[in-house]
C-alpha cells in the first residue's frame, strides 16, 4: 500500500491574506500530524470494514496536503466576510472567560477588546464593561445571529478534501479545515480525522480489491450516482467513527463530529442514513455484498439500484440466519 504523505506546496506562502489573521502554521503541523498519526489506523479500519483492500504502487492511494479553497467553498465565504468567521472563531474564547478567574480575565481581554471592535459597540455601550459577564453574554449573542451554516449546505463537494479517482489520490484541504472548525463548533483534530476517513473510504470503494483482485471500474465509478458514492463513503465514515467514539462526548467525538458536519452538508451526504435504520446485525455484510455486486456495473450504478439490492441481499441474510 502506497502511504505517500506529502505537502503540495509552501503552506506559508499560499494563505490568502485575508485568512492570515484566521491560521497559521501552527493549524498546518496540527492537522498534518494528526494524518500521520492516523493514517494507517483509519486504513485498517475501513480495510476491515469493507473487507476490501488497497495494494502496492499504481493501485495505491496517496495522501497529500493542499492549500486549496474549492471553488464552491470560495463562493460561500462571499455570504460572510472575514470578520464574521474571526467572531466565530472567538466564540470558544469567549465562552470560556464567563467562568474564568479575575486574574485570567485580566489575561484573556484582548478576546473581549477584539470581539466587542468585530461587532461595533460605540462608546454609548461603555457602560456594559462595568458589567463583565453581560459584556460577554451580549456578544455571544450577537454571534449567535450571524449564521454561516445556510450557505455551506448548498455546497455539493467536499469542501475539506477530495477523493481523485484517476490517480487514487486523497487531498486534505488544511486551510479550510483550520479556518472553518471554531466557527461550525467542531474540534480540529476530530474534524481532520472525519475527512480522512471520508476520503479513505471513497479510494477504499473504489479502489479496493476484493478477493478476486477485482476493482470498481474508474470511468464507472465516476458514472455512479454521487448519491451512491457519497453515501457510501458516508455509511462507512459513521461506523468507524462510531468505532474509534467509543465513550468520547462532544467536540471530541468523532462519531458527533461526523453527525454535526451533517448539519452543513447537503441531501447528496445523507443517502446513508435510510441504510443505518436498517437491521444493524446484518446490514455491514449486506452493504458489502451489494457493495461488490454493484461495482459490476460497467456503466455506472444509481442510488436506488443500490438500495434495492441492500434490501435483497439482507433478506437473503435473514433467511439464512434463521435457517442457520
Amino acid at each position: 500500500m502506497n502511504d505517500c504523505i506529502e505537502l503540495k506546496q509552501d503552506p506559508a506562502s499560499a494563505i490568502p491574506e485575508i485568512y492570515q489573521d484566521l491560521v497559521n502554521l501552527d493549524d498546518y503541523n496540527f492537522i498534518t500530524n494528526v494524518i500521520k498519526e492516523f493514517n494507517q489506523v483509519f486504513r485498517d479500519k475501513v480495510r476491515s470494514k469493507t473487507a476490501l483492500r488497497t495494494v502496492v504502487g499504481n493501485a495505491g492511494v496517496a495522501i497529500t496536503f493542499s492549500n486549496k479553497i474549492p471553488d464552491p467553498l470560495a463562493e460561500a465565504i462571499k455570504f460572510f466576510s472575514e470578520p464574521v468567521l474571526k467572531l466565530k472563531r472567538l466564540t470558544p474564547a469567549l465562552h470560556g472567560l464567563r467562568t474564568e478567574s479575575i486574574h485570567c480575565k485580566e489575561r484573556l481581554f484582548d478576546y473581549i477588546v477584539e470581539a466587542r471592535q468585530l461587532i461595533g459597540l460605540d462608546d454609548a455601550d461603555e457602560g456594559v464593561f462595568s458589567d463583565f459577564i453581560g459584556l460577554i453574554n451580549m456578544i455571544l449573542s450577537r454571534i449567535q445571529q450571524l449564521d454561516i451554516e445556510k450557505p455551506l449546505q448548498k455546497i455539493e463537494v467536499d469542501v475539506f478534501g477530495a477523493y481523485h479517482p484517476a490517480n487514487g489520490v486523497v487531498e486534505i484541504y488544511w486551510l479550510p479545515i483550520a479556518i472553518f472548525c471554531k466557527p461550525l463548533g467542531l474540534s480540529m483534530e476530530a474534524l481532520t480525522k472525519v475527512v480522512l476517513i471520508h476520503e479513505l473510504a471513497h479510494a477504499f470503494t473504489h479502489r479496493g480489491r476484493d478477493v478476486n483482485g477485482n476493482s470498481w471500474n474508474t470511468q464507472a465509478f465516476y458514472n455512479s450516482d454521487p448519491s451512491l458514492i457519497e453515501g457510501l463513503a458516508q455509511y462507512y465514515t459513521a461506523v468507524v467513527a462510531k468505532d474509534i467514539s467509543r465513550d468520547k462526548k462532544g467536540p471530541d467525538s468523532e462519531f458527533e463530529t461526523y453527525e454535526l458536519l451533517m448539519k452543513f452538508q447537503n441531501d447528496v451526504y445523507k443517502g446513508h442514513l435510510a441504510w443505518l435504520d436498517l437491521d444493524q446485525t446484518l446490514v455491514g455484510e449486506a452493504i458489502r455484498f451489494s457493495l461488490l455486486e454493484i461495482r459490476q456495473r460497467t456503466n455506472g450504478a444509481g442510488y436506488d439500484e443500490f438500495t434495492d439490492l441492500l434490501k435483497i441481499n439482507l433478506n437473503r441474510l435473514r433467511a439464512q440466519s434463521f435457517n442457520s
